[in-house]
């Protein structure tokens, strides 16, 4: 049965309380499911890992995990994982994407829609952002790729002839500002709606 337990500590200026509720449960339990990395290259081995509890069968992409808590995998191409726990009582699966990037493509890893009092540009404002990140071994050229915010208007916003190293990463501003220029801050010609 489930159990609330209470912990009081007594102090000379009061008393702190706090509960825990223990779950008793008969069904499969995924606690944890995570890989190592999230993009890679090519070629990359990246390390699997789950936590898991009530199994009597485990699944990984139709291969059987029973018994296992992780394993190595590379990807060929951009893959979804997915961790299927079973047993008499019941059947849970959780999801992890491993996303491969050829040898300099550029990806979008992060953006900032509604910059409040975050992250400012050059003119001292909070600008929304985005950031581009190369998580190849080669270096990214950006000549000929475009941004937008708008999937019928595909090259609204042109790079320059700019490059991302290896491993690094840049930051783009979506401030509406059109400001192309290598070598210094970048802002697109539109902003991103919240």
């Amino acid at each position: 049965a489930d159990t609330i337990y209470t912990l009081t500590a007594v102090r000379p200026n009061g008393t702190s309380v706090a509960q825990v509720l223990v779950e008793v449960t008969d069904q499969p339990l995924i606690f944890s499911f995570e890989a190592a990395a999230g993009i890679v290259s090519p070629g990359t081995p990246v390390e699997l890992a789950w936590d898991v509890a009530n199994v009597t069968a485990l699944d990984l992409n139709g291969t059987d995990m029973t018994g296992m808590s992780g394993t190595s995998v590379t990807p060929a191409s951009s893959t979804t994982y997915t961790l299927t726990a079973s047993n008499p009582n019941g059947t849970i699966s959780e999801q992890v994407r491993i996303r491969v990037a050829l040898p300099g493509e550029p990806i979008i890893s992060e953006f900032m829609a509604d910059n409040q009092d975050g992250l400012q540009d050059e003119d001292g404002e909070p600008s929304d952002w985005i950031e581009l990140c190369n998580a190849t071994g080669e270096p990214a050229a950006l000549d000929g790729y475009y941004l937008t915010d708008d999937q019928s208007s595909p090259t609204k916003w042109s790079l320059p002839a700019v490059t991302i190293a290896p491993g690094g990463y840049m930051i783009v501003f979506a401030s509406g500002k059109d400001r192309a220029t290598a070598g210094s801050e970048l802002h697109t010609n539109f902003s991103l709606s919240t």
